[in-house]
């Protein structure tokens, strides 16, 4: 689903805000997966970038471009545990540990993060390095991980509000 889009714009130099996988790359070898072919991409323009970018390449094969998605969502649940245990960490250090297994072991995490490649691994570690970043007064740093992930799926927005308000109001005018 996400790949179809990336080609999209990365293949078929088309915007994939504007153009659907039937109307822009029905002949493409990844259109049989997509999921929702004949809307444009639901995803905020960080998503699409990335997309447009693990799906690069005419002589691309479907495997390649899925072994690119996986591999970014593999990566993304290794930091989303990482800094679940550090955030763990800074009120209770014994139960770091516990946390961070409980998130890694997770079946749904496995599933969904790894396996299925969701751009929610990838939200959830912009969502987890803006709260560690606001939790260390670092505002700006925190402001920036939250509006990216609200780039990659709007869903988060309502996180960014609430969670950026005390920090404007903290920043020195």
């Amino acid at each position: 689903m996400y790949a179809i889009f990336g080609r999209i714009g990365a293949v078929y130099d088309l915007n994939p805000y504007l153009h659907s996988a039937n109307a822009a790359a029905s002949t493409d070898a990844l259109f049989p997966m997509a999921a929702w072919p004949n809307i444009p991409t639901p995803y905020g323009p960080v998503w699409t970038s990335v997309s447009q970018t693990l799906a690069m390449g005419h002589g691309t094969t479907p495997l390649d471009t899925v072994l690119r998605f996986k591999l970014l969502a593999f990566a993304a649940v290794l930091v989303d545990g990482i800094l679940i245990y550090v955030l763990v960490r800074r009120r209770s250090p014994e139960s770091a540990p516990w946390a961070y297994a409980a998130f890694a072991w997770n079946p749904l995490v496995l599933a969904e993060g790894g396996a299925a490649a969701h751009n929610d691994a990838l939200i959830l570690c912009l969502v987890l390095a803006g709260i560690l970043a606001l939790g260390r007064s670092w505002s700006r740093a925190g402001v920036v991980g939250l509006t990216l992930a609200a780039l990659v799926k709007y869903t988060t927005l309502p996180l960014l509000a609430v969670a950026t308000l005390p920090a404007i109001k903290r920043t020195p005018r």
